[in-house]
């Protein structure tokens, strides 16, 4: 496959030549997936039966170039009789990089989508600054409603993204003005965790 200009010139298996425009094609290097156009990704979601729910141009790199990054949601929630919590909303962070591609960071275990046993919003917001990024939600946990504020940074000396820190607010259902301390924790906590890698399900698991 030959790069040129916005083609890739492709032989195919009979060694027919053919030109595929370049927004059409994702290519995979040194393991990570990267794509040409970024409304590629949004139609293959939105066809996927998906909607952007938030989206946030950015540096997130700080390389003087504009990332995105973007959650999905589901535009109709389908019912789990195995399952009260469902988890089908992916964030999708998209870093540019020299070649004007985009380096893909995916995880679709970070929101609850639903809960069919807490009478929670779900996903809140996405907050972006400088390097960090917060993802905000509401969940349940026995009798208390939880707010969950989750931060990722951009390692700019790795090119990595990892876990910076994972709070908790709580306020209890039978009693709302009960003072319940936060808990804030941090990769100190939790030793160096990738973006992709990320559970909201079982990251105190991971707590040492």
């Amino acid at each position: 496959m030959e790069s040129i200009g916005d083609w890739w010139r492709v032989k195919t298996k009979t060694n027919k030549i053919g030109y595929v425009h370049k927004s059409r094609i994702r290519t995979k290097t040194e393991d990570k997936i990267t794509v040409v156009n970024i409304d590629s990704i949004k139609r293959d979601l939105q066809n996927q039966g998906y909607q952007i729910s938030a989206e946030k141009k950015c540096d997130l790199n700080k390389d003087g170039k504009e990332d995105d990054v973007l959650i999905f949601e589901p535009k109709v929630i389908k019912s789990d009789s195995n399952n009260d919590v469902i988890m089908n909303s992916p964030v999708y962070i998209l870093i540019s990089n020299e070649n004007n591609n985009y380096q893909v960071y995916k995880n679709l275990n970070i929101i609850y989508t639903s809960n069919s046993t807490c009478p929670s919003d779900g996903f809140q917001s996405l907050v972006v600054k400088d390097n960090y990024l917060t993802i905000e939600q509401n969940t349940c946990g026995g009798w208390y409603i939880i707010d969950e504020y989750t931060t990722f940074k951009f390692d700019i000396t790795s090119n990595e993204i990892v876990l910076h820190k994972f709070g908790q607010s709580f306020t209890d259902r039978k009693d709302p003005n009960k003072d319940v301390p936060d808990s804030v924790l941090s990769n100190k906590n939790f030793g160096k965790i990738l973006f992709e890698n990320f559970n909201s399900k079982t990251i105190l698991e991971k707590k040492k």
